[in-house]
């Protein structure tokens, strides 16, 4: 039995013999969302551990306690990251769609939400850089063509061009130059730094 103020202590499903029960939960300490959750027995039934009951009561039936429950693969993947426990995660996890025990989709080499998006955010960065090193080489080189083509040392030869200083080992350093140009936008592009400097901030954010 469960009433405002009860904390669930383990991963229940909401049970009701005659009318429908229904209860507002918080799940805050699972989602880290503070918006209140509804429960009921015939359309979300699953409470998970550690959830608050704010309003309402309701009769429930554990189906996980311990280090099955949802609670307890959190705390077992937190252990695990740092060092402090052993052993494996269990090996299903509570599905609150379907109310069924399904293959593990926590571990401790899964990335975060804030990893992932980082990795998503760098790739797409890079991809600019890239991109922009492209079009630099391309401008630059096609400019340059152009000013051999006016004063025509393509057509004349580069000996035979009058007053022309250029020559054939000259015009392809200026090509190797461009190039390395639209080598170093990639490069200088790519943020290898980013994930250690959000780490810091966010370090610095909490400590504050």
């Amino acid at each position: 039995m469960l009433d405002a103020g009860d904390v669930a202590p383990a991963d229940c499903v909401l049970v009701s013999t005659c009318d429908c029960a229904e209860v507002t939960v918080d799940e805050s300490h699972l989602t880290g969302e503070s918006d209140d959750v509804r429960k009921t027995s015939a359309g979300a039934p699953v409470l998970l551990s550690g959830s608050k009951v704010l309003e309402g009561q309701c009769e429930a039936m554990a189906v996980a306690v311990g280090v099955n429950s949802q609670a307890g693969l959190v705390t077992a993947m937190v252990r695990g990251q740092d060092g402090k426990g052993g052993g494996e995660l269990p090996n299903y996890h509570l599905n609150t769609d379907t109310d069924t025990a399904t293959t593990p989709v926590l571990s401790t080499d899964d990335k975060t939400v804030l990893q992932g998006k980082l990795e998503t955010l760098a790739l797409a960065i890079g991809k600019v850089g890239f991109y922009a090193g492209a079009f630099v080489t391309l401008a630059m080189s096609a400019s340059y063509t152009q000013r051999l083509f006016l004063s025509g040392v393509f057509v004349g030869g580069v000996n035979e061009v009058a007053g022309s200083n250029s020559t054939w080992t000259e015009i392809a350093e200026q090509y190797l130059r461009f190039v390395i140009t639209g080598v170093t936008v990639v490069v200088v592009a790519v943020p290898e730094g980013l994930p250690l400097a959000v780490t810091l901030a966010l370090a610095f954010s909490v400590k504050r």
